[in-house]
């Protein structure tokens, strides 16, 4: 996948006392020198262009992400900031662990009639890299005595059929590969791709290569014997015994791509006015990633766009609100500052973990938005701050300074911090951190997570309050203590809430 970069002209680069190389680069042709971070219709663009079809859910796996990317660093550029990435870019190289992926090399025919990959069959998650074939045998759901040595399983799914037990017996009798076919789908009605067998129901590491196949695919093989899928599942549930040996030879060979792709944090840099503190950091972050089409886990609803508008455009449009405020007006604050977009959050926080194994020492708090566009009668979640005495005080006082007491938000702060988000891996190396959240939603993870039910005035004073909060905890004379707070059971509920 192609990698652009924001042009380099007129920089100098320089090494800050935190490990990030820095380099003074120009605005791109077209971006807007300024940001007027107040007003909602600014936030509102950043939204649907990042929650837009054309980004395709931000995937790990898709070009939306790239996209995503060069407009938040086009806007870091626009507003004045300088990069700090690798090699004097605004981007951090980032490994991202992705679901494997069956290549092209992947095949599977029955008798002399190859199957399509993605439409009649899929290698399973965890099936094993190899070439191999034999005839086909029938075992229902469980093999029983039967004699599987050289031979290619054949197993109908039901509820009682443990995916991985069975593949276990499959590798103790000997066979060399399994086809799962489940007749109680409706497979067939549809002309949507198979599903892979996921990795909790099929073992991770297998020494056989194992597959999902479409019903209609078997039903050919079987004609010759006037036998279908439905047969042999009715003659299962009447007690019959269906034949065992079955028509055909199956052949397959089963390669992955690799399980990793390259990503990218953005990262900005507002350098710090002390001579002393400016060597120490404020990460003031968000992550930009998302779903994709659904493929690459973690979706609720299946294979369909997943805008992420939400989960989280919101969080990475406020960022750069943020971004915009603090380096537009007014004197910069003493210590550096990091705006950073992580990508990865996703896949276990790929780009935050990155971000703090390059500089765990010299940051010294991280404000992280994830979730911030679904604000009601102006309540705002701030996890984290048992993670250091002062921080309650710090929020409330930039809650008040920044919005007036008539204008103020009304702020919870729950005693357990709840983990799953870009501000944990900061907080497991004792960098104290918030997590600002506006609640969970029946549109979580879910293609219904689109812009136009985004609270953008919440986003807006999310900002604003965020922006305070930077400011207060850049210019302290003291850098904030780290205190182990409690951990929630788990992250915010997954759960559909009205």
């Amino acid at each position: 996948m192609r990698r652009g970069r924001i042009s380099r002209g007129g920089q100098t680069v320089r090494a800050l006392g935190f490990g990030f190389a820095v380099a003074s680069v120009a605005a791109p042709t077209g971006v807007r020198a300024t940001v007027r971070t107040t007003d909602a219709e600014v936030v509102r663009a950043d939204l649907r262009f990042l929650s837009a079809p054309e980004r395709d859910g931000r995937g790990a796996l898709t070009s939306g992400l790239d996209q995503a990317a060069e407009f938040v660093a086009a806007r870091f550029a626009a507003v004045g900031l300088e990069a700090a990435g690798d090699r004097g870019t605004f981007f951090q190289a980032v490994d991202i662990p992705v679901p494997q992926r069956a290549s092209a090399e992947t095949r599977l025919a029955l008798g002399a009639e190859p199957l399509t990959l993605g439409v009649d069959f899929v290698p399973n998650a965890g099936s094993a890299t190899t070439r191999a074939g034999g005839p086909l045998v029938f075992v229902g759901g469980d093999l029983g005595g039967i004699d599987a040595r050289g031979k290619v399983v054949l197993c109908l799914l039901s509820e009682s059929v443990s995916t991985s037990r069975l593949l276990g017996e499959a590798v103790a009798h000997g066979a060399v590969g399994v086809l799962f076919v489940d007749a109680r789908s409706a497979a067939d009605a549809t002309t949507e791709g198979l599903e892979p067998l996921s990795a909790f129901a099929v073992d991770e590491v297998s020494a056989i290569a194992s597959f999902h196949v479409r019903p209609s695919a078997i039903d050919r093989v079987l004609a010759p014997r006037h036998l279908t899928v439905a047969r042999l599942q009715s003659a299962l549930r009447s007690g019959e015994r269906p034949p065992i040996d079955l028509p055909g030879w199956a052949t397959f060979a089963v390669a992955w791509t690799p399980s990793r792709v390259r990503g990218r944090n953005v990262i900005g840099l507002l350098r710090g006015s002390d001579p002393k503190l400016g060597g120490e950091a404020v990460v003031v972050g968000a992550h930009y990633d998302h779903l994709g089409w659904g493929e690459e886990g973690g979706a609720l609803d299946g294979r369909r766009l997943h805008p992420g508008a939400d989960d989280n455009a919101s969080g990475t449009a406020a960022m750069m609100a943020v971004a915009a405020t603090l380096a537009g007006a007014g004197p910069r604050p003493r210590r550096t500052i990091l705006f950073v977009a992580f990508t990865g959050e996703e896949k276990g926080w790929a780009g935050s973990r990155a971000l703090v194994a390059r500089a765990p020492k010299t940051v010294v708090a991280m404000l992280n938005m994830d979730m911030v566009g679904r604000m009601k009668g102006n309540a705002l979640e701030v996890n984290g701050s048992a993670t250091s005495g002062p921080w309650r005080a710090i929020v409330d006082g930039a809650n008040v300074a920044g919005a007036g007491v008539v204008d103020a938000l009304t702020l919870s702060y729950p005693r357990a911090v709840p983990p799953g988000s870009d501000h944990q891996p900061f907080i497991v190396k004792r960098v104290p951190a918030l997590f600002l959240f506006t609640g969970m939603h029946c549109d979580y993870h879910r293609g219904s997570d689109t812009w136009d039910r985004i609270n953008v005035d919440g986003v807006v004073k999310v900002a604003r309050l965020v922006a305070g909060v930077a400011r207060s905890v850049a210019d302290r004379a003291q850098r904030l203590s780290f205190e182990s707070p409690t951990w929630a059971d788990r992250r915010p509920p997954m759960g559909c809430t009205p």
